[in-house]
């Protein structure tokens, strides 16, 4: 389990008038992966008997009722449909959204956990972030903590999350936000931990009444709350 640190990095944000989330992929986290097309977000391509009924769907059927995840997959039973991702990736749904992912390789399942999707675009991932605590929603500046990551070596803290751009889109009742990252490779040999990046969302005018939402997570999510 990672350990919590706060990291100071203060990095200015500008808005721009276009989503780049009208285009790239969808990831299962933060880190981008797995990843699947935004196509599987329309809802799962398959009822759980039709998914059964696929060679894939036989190998994960099997697994989740009578192999080795029947007794830490309980989820399964609860599972509304699927979409079959890739010959490896398996979406599975909690009502339209993809809640878990499921990885076959050589007719076996490898793995499996939570799907929160975030959009990606190319090589950026769309990250999690909250408003400050000293915010003001009367000002046309709202800081933000963008959460990331960072390797400790010895006394050396090295923050491997850099923004890289924010897309802020207005209208008359709310705001959407969403603000992009790339990984640095981490340092051989750090421990890994999570770290908030200090940074500030410019807007055309004061967020005033309207609501704030966090646009690069699938569904949106209202960060003002």
């Amino acid at each position: 389990m990672s350990v919590k640190a706060r990291v100071f990095v203060l990095v200015a944000a500008v808005a721009i008038v276009t989503c780049a989330c009208a285009s790239g992929d969808v990831g299962c986290s933060v880190g981008g992966g797995p990843s699947f097309s935004r196509e599987m977000l329309n809802g799962p391509q398959l009822t759980k008997e039709q998914f059964a009924d696929t060679d894939i769907g036989k190998v994960v059927t099997f697994f989740f009722q009578e192999g080795g995840g029947a007794v830490e997959g309980g989820f399964f039973r609860d599972v509304q449909g699927f979409s079959i991702a890739s010959k490896s990736l398996v979406l599975a749904y909690d009502d339209m959204a993809p809640s878990t992912f499921i990885t076959v390789e050589h007719g076996r399942v490898t793995s499996w956990g939570s799907c929160q999707p975030t959009m990606l675009s190319g090589n950026l991932t769309a990250s999690r972030w909250h408003p400050a605590e000293d915010w003001n929603r009367d000002s046309t500046a709202i800081p933000i903590e963008v959460e990331g990551g960072a390797c400790v070596t010895g006394t050396r803290t090295r923050v491997i999350t850099r923004i890289v751009d924010v897309d802020v889109i207005e209208s008359a009742d709310r705001v959407d936000v969403i603000v992009w990252t790339k990984e640095r490779q981490p340092l051989l040999g750090c421990a890994g931990v999570g770290v908030d990046i200090d940074s500030e969302i410019t807007l055309a005018s004061p967020l005033g009444d309207r609501a704030l939402y966090n646009a690069g997570l699938v569904p949106h999510v209202r960060v003002d709350k």
